[in-house]
């Protein structure tokens, strides 16, 4: 995704006063002149336990070229000490786009200019929902999602391995979340699986029942893995953007559970919609050997 991509589906919040945006369950408050800002919701509600304030840089501009990489797209940055992770951005020159502290809840995003603030604050809170969700207990993967008969089923791999396609084929009264980009938490002794506003393609979220990492085949095939080989199918495709020990520690232990919970497949098909009825059985008996399928 570039990084000025707007999802479609998103109200704006007024030049003035607070708006919310509700993303898998986690509330994010915008103070300050967000300037019709696309990505928040307006709400009613008066608390929310992630806060971001904009803080009108206007005054000290930027060139925006310095933010610039040779393809043109904006470049984002991460550092992080101790809680506090700062946004920057630019190659020969860093700007600072925004900072918060992970423990205290709250942290600011700089507004420079119209043209930065819509470049700029959609990946900026991108990079701060991975980590929200990740010290809630959840974290985010690079996969497809589908809601099917009220269960929901998780496909990943690398780009081209047939997470697009997979949703595709799903049959009549399925639920497409994403093909890209899910957000996965806890709840109740189990884990679900969510919509964000990064590749949406149906606002929602369903109780996950399966994860099926994909690979394309002539033939139908499900291969019931171990958790041991499931966590290492699954983390290379967890989304977080620091090398840092303590969300790698976090993000393991997840993943852990999740997956003594959640069965995990290898899943070699066809383009073919048949595939869908032996999700379905897969589904419906996670213990079933792969030759019965």
């Amino acid at each position: 995704m570039k990084a000025g991509t707007i999802s479609r589906g998103i109200r704006t919040v007024p030049k003035k006063g607070a708006g919310f945006i509700d993303i898998a369950g986690l509330s994010i408050r915008i103070e300050g002149d967000a300037g019709d800002l696309p990505l928040v919701e307006v709400s009613s509600r008066t608390s929310a336990r992630h806060v971001v304030e904009f803080v009108d840089m206007r005054k000290e501009p930027v060139r925006e070229s310095c933010l610039r990489d040779k393809n043109g797209e904006w470049f984002i940055a991460l550092k992080k000490e101790g809680h506090c992770v700062s946004v920057l951005g630019g190659k020969k020159k860093e700007v600072d786009i925004g900072r918060f502290d992970l423990s205290s809840g709250k942290g600011y995003f700089n507004y420079y200019s119209d043209a930065l603030k819509e470049a700029l604050f959609p990946p900026f809170l991108r990079v701060l929902f991975q980590m929200f969700t990740i010290f809630s207990g959840g974290f985010c993967v690079h996969s497809s999602g589908v809601v099917w008969k009220k269960k929901g089923y998780l496909f990943s791999g690398p780009s081209g391995s047939g997470k697009t396609t997979v949703a595709s084929l799903a049959p009549k009264g399925a639920r497409t979340l994403s093909d890209e980009y899910i957000a996965v938490k806890p709840h109740k002794g189990k884990f679900r699986m969510y919509s964000t506003p990064w590749r949406l393609v149906t606002e929602g979220m369903g109780e996950l029942e399966g994860i099926f990492f994909l690979a394309k085949s002539k033939k139908i095939m499900f291969e019931r893995l171990s958790r041991a080989r499931a966590i290492m199918m699954l983390l290379p495709n967890v989304l977080y953007n620091l090398d840092d020990k303590e969300l790698m520690s976090r993000v393991f232990r997840t993943a852990d559970d999740l997956l003594s919970k959640v069965p995990a497949y290898m899943m070699h098909f066809p383009v073919d919609k048949a595939v869908w009825e032996k999700i379905e059985i897969v589904g419906a008996d996670p213990c079933l050997p792969a030759e019965a399928c």
